[in-house]
């Protein structure tokens, strides 16, 4: 269900999948800022979210566009420079990098 590199959340931990061992997997937590090592048979025994297999994570943000800014191309300068800020910011743990839409 997971490889080194994938974000999951197992439980209350939150992380990065560090190493994945014969019996144990190294998780470092995103939250506690250390690694957990659990029992394969542990985290078998219970639900896991891969949260690296997700397609797209959506964060929707609606902006108000004041009247003076022109409608296509002052709309899109605003979207291009909202997206080259969110790929600057992007987390470490992330494995894509964000895509920013306009939708009317």
């Amino acid at each position: 269900p997971f490889v080194e590199g994938d974000h999951i959340i197992w439980k209350d931990i939150e992380g990065r999948v560090d190493e994945v061992g014969w019996h144990s997997t190294r998780i470092q937590s995103t939250e506690h800022g250390y690694a957990f090592i659990v029992p394969n048979t542990d985290i078998l025994g219970a639900a896991l979210r891969n949260l690296s297999r997700r397609k797209f994570i959506p964060i929707i943000v609606n902006v108000d566009v004041p009247d003076t800014i022109d409608p296509t191309f002052g709309v899109r300068d605003f979207v291009s420079q909202l997206e080259r800020l969110l790929i600057s910011r992007v987390d470490s743990m992330s494995v894509r990098k964000p895509q920013v839409r306009l939708e009317y």
